[in-house]
């Protein structure tokens, strides 16, 4: 698969999840991560792909949502929760990563196994 095309699947994914999660909040999150993996069942890379373009649709999510005054915000909240901002932007961006990945992961697994004859 060429470089242009698995970049165009990235993007669809991220938007694909950033949209879900506009739809359903997390729960778009896991449902668009476990269509992308059934589809892509017999590729091992699917559940990587798609922690990345959560990490992508979410970063998107939250500079929509901030705008220019993401610094500002991460850092009042940070400062309210003892943390440093960057914390909660990396957390931020980090969760639905791993939320993707795990429920891509184990979507990939049941459809395999349910493959199987």
């Amino acid at each position: 698969m060429s470089a242009r095309i698995r970049l165009q699947r990235l993007v669809l994914i991220a938007v694909a999840i950033a949209l879900a999660t506009v739809a359903l909040g997390w729960l778009g999150v896991v449902l668009a991560s476990v269509v992308f993996a059934a589809i892509d069942r017999g590729r091992p890379s699917a559940p990587s792909e798609t922690a990345i373009a959560a990490a992508i649709g979410w970063a998107g999510l939250l500079l929509l949502a901030t705008g220019s005054s993401l610094p500002a915000a991460a850092h009042t909240l940070g400062g309210a929760m003892g943390l440093p901002g960057i914390a909660l932007v990396i957390t931020t961006i980090v969760f639905p990563a791993l939320v993707a990945w795990s429920s891509a992961a184990i979507a990939q697994f049941v459809a395999v196994s349910l493959a199987r004859p």
